[in-house]
């Protein structure tokens, strides 16, 4: 295995789309879901590699706003997610979850809206995403504790109608597909 994720990030040149930003929690208060498996109030960022190769991250730049963080060695296998939190956040949640602290505030994510960019170590741009507090879709949602989720994954369009917040009781899914996870069908 570990000759073949060697080859593969070696060869293989990652492109726009292999990797997309697929759940947001950019307002972690106040936390929903009661006391049994509630998030932790703490923002972040989750990363989905939908290419079929792993890809190792090290050197890629996650942009926050003008804030940019460059990713220690990390293998991202195929279909994989990976969440992103400042170290400065209590991961005691994400022990179950992959996760990366990085060295970001904790409160870097603006809550009503941002924009978020991620570049490989060639600095090309891999994904990016705009939000406000209109893709959550439902005011109650939107004053905390609820995340943005994508709807589908694959979809290259980085249209507002491929976001919503979370239904999940938790108030999101960081690691796992997200509970509005649905495949657009061409019309």
């Amino acid at each position: 295995i570990h000759l073949m994720i060697a080859w593969s990030s070696f060869f293989y040149q990652p492109k726009y789309g292999d990797v997309v930003i697929n759940e947001l929690m950019v307002d972690p208060e106040p936390v929903v879901g009661g006391f049994n498996g509630q998030l932790p109030g703490v923002e972040y960022i989750e990363l989905y590699n939908q290419s079929i190769f792993p890809l190792n991250l090290e050197n890629w730049v996650l942009k926050i706003g003008s804030k940019e963080e460059v990713f220690p060695v990390y293998i991202l296998g195929s279909h994989q997610y990976v969440v992103l939190v400042s170290e400065d956040s209590d991961t005691s949640f994400f022990d179950s979850v992959p996760f990366i602290a990085l060295d970001i505030a904790a409160s870097t994510l603006a809550n009503t809206a941002g924009e978020v960019s991620l570049f490989n170590s060639d600095k090309e741009l891999i994904t990016s995403t705009s939000y406000t507090s209109d893709l959550y879709k439902d005011a109650n949602k939107s004053d905390g504790g609820w995340s943005l989720e994508k709807i589908d994954p694959s979809w290259r369009c980085e249209s507002s109608r491929n976001w919503k917040a979370s239904v999940h009781p938790h108030g999101g899914t960081p690691g796992h597909k997200n509970s509005v996870f649905n495949k657009w069908e061409p019309s």
